[in-house]
């Protein structure tokens, strides 16, 4: 049975009695060890995703796969984390790959079908779960019926939250006008996230047919903002990380795929090779703001103690770069108290040079994955500032 990261027993102490240290000395340097590899708890990110039905959940899965899964010129890659999925997730890719006529069927049922992935680093240090599922689940919860179990229960747990805007639907309301049951589907998503103390990140999917109309990202805002009241609350600069609409199309702006009779039908042109736009900003921009974002909240607190309630993953990710200070407390318990200057610090260590002199390999695997990462949190907003709120 794995102990906790945040509570060492008192038995310890006896345990370690005879090394001639002092109790509280041992325990402290035992709980600064970062040299065991970690658990999958202690290197999972929770995900959570909230879209309607066709909105783009699993199709963004596809073109995320297809992103990530090869190797950009730093070298970081996702794969499945077990051979299984890795069968699913090629084959759905494939599938999106090769159509030609009728998009896939999508998902039915009650339940979530959970996709394992996880950065391929030495040590293992980041995994995430995309969970994929019948967008009726949310539909579910508007007629006043409250979420779904299965999606209360991912959405509790996240520590990303990833919502999903039907770009096609927003396309098609900003040419001919709103349509009272699409904008109330965006305004019962806002509703849900709105207040929520996560890493949030909007998608807006389908964007190659909001491009092909002429639209911004800032008119998209804009109208947003205009229709759905707590949009603006949302977005507000004052959060602790800041929640970015971002475009993203599964099938890319080259037109090698293009959407015929309102997006239920696609036609390929074999020509083109499959370019996926963007596919793998959500999840890499909400990666980038997970340790800011709880920086920020824990120093709120008027001891900045990391709280026994955090992800396992926070604590040894915080431990690995530095970020906080370990100790024990009279009755023998470890404690992480968040460095004061935490933010500097993880920014140094996302940006120095990686020198396996001064960090174990999982620190450097880690760091590098962060790198990976801000540097797509930078390229969108480069690309669309207004993505990032104002």
């Amino acid at each position: 049975m794995d102990i906790p990261l945040y509570l060492v027993p008192l038995a310890a102490a006896a345990a370690v009695a005879a090394a001639g240290l002092p109790a509280a000395a041992r325990l402290h340097r035992d709980a600064d060890t970062t040299d065991t590899p970690a658990t999958e708890k202690e290197s999972e990110v929770g995900v959570a995703v909230l879209g309607f039905p066709k909105s783009g959940k699993t199709a963004l899965l596809a073109a995320m796969y297809q992103t990530m899964s090869r190797a950009g010129g730093d070298g970081v890659t996702v794969r499945a984390s077990h051979p299984d999925h890795t069968d699913q997730l090629n084959d759905l890719a494939q599938r999106f790959e090769e159509l030609n006529g009728v998009l896939p069927f999508p998902n039915t049922g009650t339940q979530l079908h959970p996709y394992p992935l996880a950065f391929d680093m030495p040590g293992a240090p980041l995994r995430f779960t995309y969970p994929d599922y019948s967008g009726e689940l949310l539909r579910e919860s508007q007629r006043g019926s409250g979420l779904p179990e299965p999606l209360a229960e991912s959405l509790d747990k996240a520590d990303i939250v990833l919502g999903i805007l039907d770009g096609a639907k927003l396309a098609a309301m900003m040419r001919d006008g709103p349509d009272d049951t699409a904008l109330g589907e965006i305004r019962h998503l806002i509703g849900i996230l709105d207040g929520r103390d996560q890493v949030i990140q909007l998608c807006v999917t389908k964007w190659d047919l909001l491009d092909a109309d002429g639209h911004t990202l800032e008119e998209v805002i804009t109208w947003l903002r205009k229709r759905t009241n707590r949009f603006h609350n949302l977005r507000r600069t004052d959060r602790d990380s800041p929640v970015r609409v971002i475009p993203v199309s599964a099938f890319g702006l080259n037109s090698f795929m293009a959407t015929e009779d309102g997006g239920s039908r696609v036609r390929r042109d074999p020509g083109l090779t499959w370019q996926p736009f963007q596919a793998a900003h959500p999840i890499s921009c909400g990666i980038n703001d997970i340790l800011t974002h709880n920086i920020n909240r824990f120093q709120r607190q008027p001891q900045p103690i990391i709280p026994a309630s955090a992800s396992p993953f926070l604590s040894r990710a915080m431990k690995l770069l530095g970020l906080v200070t370990v100790s024990t407390d009279v009755a023998g318990n470890v404690q992480f108290s968040l460095n004061m200057d935490a933010l500097a610090r993880l920014q140094t260590a996302v940006s120095a040079p990686l020198s396996p002199s001064n960090s174990s390999e999982e620190a450097r695997a880690l760091r590098l994955i962060l790198r990976h990462c801000r540097d797509l949190a930078d390229d969108l907003d480069r690309t669309f500032p207004h993505a990032r709120p104002r």
